[in-house]
């Protein structure tokens, strides 16, 4: 196997859960790559010894553990993205130090995925000012509030109203690392809109959580408008992610000065000149109005009066 690909299936393996426990030794592996079914545990291996099957039992993320036969009694099982296996292994405690391990699992669509790693059991404590952690389930309530009481520690805060959500930790695996709490954002309603669409046809109301004064008032106004003039027609075409450009500067600019950023260059280009991107304020109110932008007859351009 091509070296790369061994490295993207290693990526499986949470390095650092191997451990002994009350059951034998554990270990585990996350779906960091992309979703399959799991149809069968090929072998596992630990210092090149295959672990028979009857001694291997699957948990899947925080649920009970079963023997995977079990799991794919009626089917393939689903691995989605962000899923965590946590295989228990009834064997007596390893030593602790360096192990090998080895896996072949049949999934679909991929096939048998065969990939080794080496993990290290005890001799390892964690650094001095290092947040708390775990490997194997980092949404686990016991690493949560070690957490809590690390910010306490250090920073004399209690975080008695980030702790007290209804969020559960679980759901936001894959969305955030280091769980401590959530934060309360303030929420408005704006509406009604209007909408001709695909999926939605008629008229819906918006929360929308900021802290940004007028912000629920400017939207409001746009739906009233948009809903009288007839509403809006919609469809998705697509499902994309943008990122804006960013300028970096090694002094902060002068009140005033312009700011330099680098336009889309052209394929065969290899350099691209700076061009201004924002300019003193006083040419802040010169960029020309679309011409092309048609507006409802009792809406006015900038600068211009109701005819």
């Amino acid at each position: 196997m091509p070296r790369d690909a061994q490295a993207s299936l290693e990526k499986l393996y949470n390095h650092s859960s191997l451990r002994n426990s009350d059951a034998g030794v554990r270990f585990s592996i996350k779906n960091r790559l992309a979703p399959a079914t799991l149809t069968r545990i090929d072998h596992i291996e630990i210092d090149g010894e295959a672990i028979d099957a009857e001694k291997i039992r699957v948990r899947v993320d925080s649920g009970g553990a079963f023997e995977f036969e079990e799991l794919v009694a009626e089917g393939p099982m689903d691995f989605p993205l962000g899923t965590l296996l946590t295989f228990e292994l009834s064997l007596e405690p390893l030593e602790e130090g360096l192990h090998e391990l080895a896996f072949a699992l049949e999934t679909e669509p991929f096939g048998t995925l065969k990939f080794g790693v080496e993990d290290r059991l005890g001799g390892r404590s964690r650094s001095a000012g290092a947040i708390p952690r775990d490997a194997e389930n980092d949404y686990a309530e016991s690493v949560i509030q070690a957490r809590r009481q690390f910010v306490h520690e250090h920073a004399g805060v209690a975080l008695e109203h980030i702790k007290a959500c209804s969020i559960d930790p679980e759901t936001t695996r894959g969305n955030i690392e280091h769980f401590i709490g959530a934060a309360q954002v303030p929420m408005g309603l704006a509406g009604p809109l209007r909408i001709r669409g695909e999926h939605a046809d008629g008229e819906f109301y918006v929360p929308l959580a900021t802290s940004e004064g007028t912000l629920v008032a400017s939207y409001n106004r746009g739906m009233k408008v948009i809903s009288e003039s007839g509403g809006v027609k919609c469809a998705v075409v697509g499902n994309n992610m943008q990122r804006a450009p960013c300028s970096f500067s090694t002094m902060p600019p002068a009140p005033g000065a312009s700011l330099t950023g680098c336009r889309r260059r052209p394929k065969k280009s290899k350099k691209c000149a700076p061009t201004p991107i924002l300019s003193s304020p006083s040419s802040m109110s010169t960029t020309p109005w679309p011409t092309s932008l048609r507006l409802p007859a009792s809406i006015t351009r900038p600068g211009t009066r109701p005819a």
